[in-house]
């Protein structure tokens, strides 16, 4: 009988810890795609921000990633960028300052309150037709 009771105990134990490990893997993995897709949504609308003109490319990525958000954010996130879209000026500053901190915090690491600068080339095409 003991050996019943001690096999039994045993098999449960085997289902509640797979149970437990299904369970962690499965959030790990929506983590890692979420995480994943924000950081392409942020490097996306990090790309166009603050330019002079938009092209057609980065303008679909700024609607992809803006989808992404949609589908992925967080409701600060979600918050964040519908007043970005009803504003219609394109300052994306604010949803890239989300996304960073939120990012940063999934990732663990340090929360930075430095403002956005961006760094901008002009392509050589760009520099010719303003000479």
């Amino acid at each position: 009988m003991e050996i019943i009771i001690s096999a039994g105990v045993i098999v449960v134990g085997w289902f509640v810890i797979n149970l437990l490990t299904s369970k962690r893997e499965f959030n790990n993995k929506k983590r890692e795609i979420r995480i994943q897709y924000l950081i392409e949504a942020y490097r996306s609308i990090a790309s166009a921000a603050n330019r002079q003109e938009i092209t057609d490319s980065q303008k679909l990525k700024i609607e992809s990633a803006i989808e992404d958000v949609q589908l992925l954010g967080s409701e600060m996130q979600l918050k964040t960028l519908n007043e970005v879209i009803d504003s219609r000026n394109n300052d994306f500053n604010r949803i890239l300052d989300i996304l960073r901190n939120d990012l940063r915090q999934e990732l663990k690491l340090q929360k930075v309150d430095y403002p956005f600068k961006f760094f901008r080339m002009n392509s050589s095409a760009a520099q010719q037709g303003r000479k």
